[in-house]
């Protein structure tokens, strides 16, 4: 059984968000929205209503739990200048990973904290990174 992780370190908690925790992200969205300007995509007027919120997280978690993605809410707190971690806290951040059915079983491990979970975020980076190079190189 794949259990949702939940990678805390000393600054903030990665996490997948449940479809009823749609509000977080629209605030994110809306809190961050010129920041993220030059990345972002041009969205649709109706990209953070909340009923399409809610259904692309719903998605993104059938996803996760079909080995085919991960999408990353990074939570904490600022307070005086300083993060820490919360898993009820804000997002601060958000991480995607696509393509990742081989690596299912590294991504979905239980709950794990500080230096392990820094190795195994940076293991499935390299491997997806090594996957993406060899593939260009075909």
């Amino acid at each position: 059984m794949l259990v949702a992780p939940k990678i805390t370190t000393k600054r903030t908690v990665l996490t997948l968000l449940q479809h009823y925790d749609y509000q977080l992200l629209i605030d994110y969205y809306e809190r961050n929205s010129s920041h993220l300007l030059p990345w972002e995509p041009e969205r649709d007027n109706d990209y953070l209503e909340a009923s399409h919120v809610s259904k692309r997280l719903q998605v993104s978690n059938d996803l996760f739990f079909a080995g085919g993605a991960v999408n990353f809410v990074a939570r904490g707190n600022i307070k005086d200048g300083k993060v820490s971690a919360d898993h009820n806290g804000q997002i601060l951040g958000v991480c995607n990973f696509a393509n990742t059915n081989q690596y299912k079983d590294l991504i979905a491990q239980r709950e794990f904290s500080g230096p392990e979970a820094r190795q195994r975020v940076k293991s499935i980076v390299i491997l997806r990174s090594s996957s993406l190079t060899q593939h260009q190189h075909r």
